[in-house]
């Protein structure tokens, strides 16, 4: 599935489960907490539904995360991972990733990769769907405008627009205000987001009902309700596919006008509250019939609003200071559990995986064979001398990492009959960094597997780079598609892989410094002693084998979110000696934590 879409539905179900939070509280808050409350909270939701911020691990993440393993498991093309040499004593020749696994047929592909077509190509249709309705919004209220324009008559009444200026200064809008009167409209309604323009049926109103109908617009206006409402209508259109988000589009309209009757009546005495009331019974039937919800921000628009307006302004009453900590306090648990929430995000650490959570085949120790190479001249001349650092980067192709005793980077081809569809590239950068290049991406449709064990230890298409056994600020990886077989270098060694197996393996991890984040792909690491730091984070499978009992080690995988398996006696978070050194690996997938005695 799409990420946008994925993120998109993880903000709907985050949201929706806010808004039913808020209905089902409706009763108890809606004589409690003031109506300008219940009109702003919305907003929360309304960041909900639109800005995709997550904390790193949260219910609807995770969720999203699980249908998203559920998803690839259904894609039956084959991942490109590096496969073992075999182990002494295993008469079991593992096979590349294209064989059968577990004894199991791949499904017939046409329906399944028809399904996943039409799933990553869902987006399309919500997209589509979403600017259809936005523009229709936006014709009907350019529509709506020219409509009242067409129909309307200024007043140009002198003492009318002097008892508007008086209004308006009252009410504290600083910005002039211009009246019309148009008869075909249901009700006095506010135009305009920048310039205020307030539409009358009629100017034939007693003073009080003139009076509250234009402090009611504008008041409408200086709390900007216009930009509000369509904010509503921007996240409808965008969530076009979710009932409840709807209802909440009607709840916000709803509270508006009560927040806006609020704002009024604040200064009135009873008396002034009950002429408030009289100018909404009066402005029914005032005009025409034509009406637009969405486009005008309106005095009054149902009878069954109206009936809850007339009580609220019957009941109302001034916020007490434990109300105002109350709301405070709610407001406070609003947004913690928007934030909470969470929402789908793709660098979020992925879930336990659903269904079979048997251990697939991991890389281990790869014993290079002797075969005839072809060196690379241009590197093969390159000293090491003046290298401080190394950055490698691969797409589409094995790599063999080995250790040069020629005090030179050395460059094989193994296993590979055509290096034309092979590019390698290097260069010095001026603070001695070398970076080195290598592209298999042409030789990708043919290559079937990167590194295949039949009978034996057998290359194909890997690239075995000799790297001068020294000491070096740091070696960073960035792979794509490229299985990676390393020892332990003398540097701190940062590794970005995706679509990646990493095996390390070495007598003994002693000298690097290990930061490991495979987005897709295993890890496995096998040594007889470790004393380095190693944090793995890994989307696929971890494998950590000990030749021998460690005697200083804390060990960390608590964060690991698939089958765990430890030696007897061992825990999540497990110490011996000094602690030194840490060993942190965080992954869905299958981590298996052993030792060979």
């Amino acid at each position: 599935m799409n990420e946008i879409l994925k993120i998109v539905l993880s903000l709907s179900l985050s949201g929706s489960l806010l808004i039913l939070v808020l209905l089902l509280c409706k009763p108890l808050i809606r004589n409690r907490i003031s109506k300008r409350w219940q009109y702003y909270i919305w907003l929360v939701v309304i960041a909900r539904l639109l800005l995709p911020f997550t904390p790193e691990a949260s219910p609807v993440g995770t969720l999203f995360q699980q249908v998203d393993r559920v998803i690839v498991q259904t894609d039956t093309t084959p991942g490109q991972n590096i496969a073992p040499a075999p182990q002494s004593g295993d008469d079991t020749a593992v096979k590349n990733d294209t064989a059968p696994k577990n004894g199991k047929t791949e499904a017939t592909p046409t329906l399944q990769s028809f399904f996943t077509v039409l799933i990553q190509n869902l987006w399309l249709v919500w997209l589509v769907v979403a600017l259809i309705l936005i523009i229709r919004k936006i014709t009907i209220y350019q529509g709506f405008i020219k409509y009242i324009r067409a129909g309307r008559a200024e007043v140009s009444d002198t003492a009318i627009l002097d008892r508007l200026a008086l209004i308006g200064e009252q009410a504290g809008v600083k910005r002039p205000v211009e009246i019309y009167t148009n008869s075909l409209i249901s009700s006095p309604l506010l135009l305009g987001f920048f310039r205020p323009c307030i539409v009358l049926p009629s100017t034939n109103l007693a003073p009080a009902d003139f009076e509250h109908t234009i402090l009611h617009e504008l008041t409408h206006y200086k709390r900007r309700d216009m930009f509000y409402k369509w904010l509503v209508q921007l996240v409808i259109c965008l969530h076009w596919f979710n009932p409840i988000v709807y209802a909440m589009g009607r709840e916000v309209g709803r509270a508006c006008e009560l927040a806006c009757d609020e704002a009024v009546i604040k200064a009135l005495d009873p008396q002034g509250r009950r002429a408030y009331g009289d100018t909404l019974l009066n402005a029914i039937g005032a005009g025409g019939g034509y009406k637009d919800f969405l486009a005008s921000v309106t005095l009054n628009e149902s009878k069954e609003l109206l009936k809850e307006r007339l009580d609220a302004i019957m009941k109302y009453k001034r916020t007490s200071k434990i109300m105002l900590t109350v709301t405070l306090a709610i407001t406070l648990l609003m947004v913690t559990g928007a934030t909470a929430i969470g929402a789908y995000a793709k660098t979020q650490m992925p879930p336990e995986p659903i269904g079979n959570t048997e251990k697939p085949n991991t890389p281990s120790n790869i014993e290079a064979p002797t075969i005839t190479t072809t060196p690379v001249s241009a590197l093969e001349d390159l000293e090491a001398n003046n290298v401080k650092a190394i950055t490698l980067t691969v797409d589409s192709c094995g790599i063999e990492l080995v250790k040069s005793d020629s005090g030179k980077f050395t460059f094989d081809y193994l296993g590979i009959t055509d290096t034309t569809k092979f590019k390698v590239n290097y260069t010095m950068e001026t603070d001695n960094v070398l970076q080195i290049a290598v592209d298999g991406t042409a030789a990708r449709a043919t290559a079937g597997q990167y590194y295949i064990d039949e009978s034996g230890p057998d290359y194909s298409n890997v690239v075995q780079i000799g790297i001068p056994d020294k000491e070096y600020e740091n070696i960073t990886m960035i792979l794509d598609g490229a299985p990676v077989s390393l020892p332990d270098f003398n540097a701190a060694i940062n590794i970005e892989a995706d679509d990646s197996s990493i095996s390390l393996s070495d007598m003994e991890i002693s000298n690097g410094i290990y930061n490991i984040n495979n987005l897709s792909g295993s890890v496995s690491i096998i040594a007889t002693a470790i004393s380095s730091d190693i944090s793995i984070t890994s989307d696929g499978e971890c494998e950590l084998i000990f030749n021998q009992m460690p005697q200083n080690l804390e060990l960390d995988v608590s964060a690991c979110r698939g089958e765990i398996v430890l030696p007897a006696g061992w825990t999540k978070t497990y110490s011996l000696g000094s602690g030194e050194p840490t060993v942190k690996i965080s992954n869905h997938g299958y981590t298996e934590i052993s030792i060979n005695e």
